[in-house]
């Protein structure tokens, strides 16, 4: 979404359109949609936290071995909105909304888990869906002592369910982040965005070569004007010379 955005700004910077508004105007149509399709992705997440957490309990509560997985909010429906709210995530992020993105990562832990605690409904949900809510986060997060203390203190858990959860959080920092793979991106950014600077100072030093070479000089004028006059009464095969008396009262 950063490069996509960045390169309809770079296009429109040329242009009468303000990049600006072009692509805030186009992320709002795609968060709109999205959000009418999937009412989960709205806004931080803080609408839809509770209810998710509150309707997977229910259902897995509920689960048999004569009646399996079902209902109104399904895995399928979780799944998909969890991606959605990525890709979401990602426009509103580079189109120049306003807000941040740790929330937003916390519920899509939470679609996550409780997906997860819907499919293997065998396992307990405040254990999957913790960790996922923890775990998603800091990937990109080095922030390990307070996603785990917003974890434990949504569910009231004690000194021993702190232990699955410290763990995913330290195993989904080391696997993102220790990689390089971030690194490596945020590299290619900052080599992009240099080049785009220099790409831009280099047409503005052109644009300000060229209206230098356009600044009107009144000698010249004259001197041209002179030479226009002159050739009107001569041959316009050869190149007339203004006459020195021209020059000096031009001058």
């Amino acid at each position: 979404m950063k490069q996509i955005f960045n390169r309809i700004r770079d296009r429109l910077e040329h242009t009468r359109l303000s990049g600006t508004i072009v692509t805030a105007v186009i992320g709002g149509c795609i968060v709109g949609t999205i959000s009418w399709v999937l009412p989960l992705t709205i806004g931080d997440g803080n609408i839809a936290f509770a209810p998710i957490i509150s309707l997977t309990f229910q259902q897995v509560q509920s689960y048999t071995m004569d009646d399996l997985p079902g209902g109104n909010m399904t895995a399928h429906l979780l799944i998909c909105s969890m991606f959605a709210k990525m890709f979401s995530l990602g426009v509103s992020m580079n189109c120049g909304f306003v807000g941040g993105f740790v929330f937003p990562m916390i519920t899509i832990g939470c679609m996550a888990g409780s997906a997860t605690a819907l499919i293997y409904y065998e396992q307990p949900p405040g254990f999957c869906i913790a960790c996922f809510m923890a775990a998603v986060p800091a990937g990109i997060c080095p922030m390990p002592f307070t996603l785990l203390g917003i974890a434990v203190y949504c569910f009231f858990f004690g000194l021993y369910q702190t232990v699955p959860i410290y763990i995913a959080i330290i195993t989904s920092y080391t696997v993102v982040c220790g990689t390089g793979i971030f690194r490596k991106l945020a590299d290619r950014g900052d080599a992009a965005a240099a080049l785009r600077a220099q790409q831009r100072d280099t047409d503005r030093n052109h644009t300000n070569d060229q209206s230098d070479m356009d600044v009107n000089n009144p000698i010249n004028d004259s001197l041209t004007s002179t030479i226009t006059a002159d050739s009107i009464y001569k041959k316009p095969t050869r190149p007339i010379a203004p006459r020195n008396d021209d020059l000096v009262s031009d001058v």
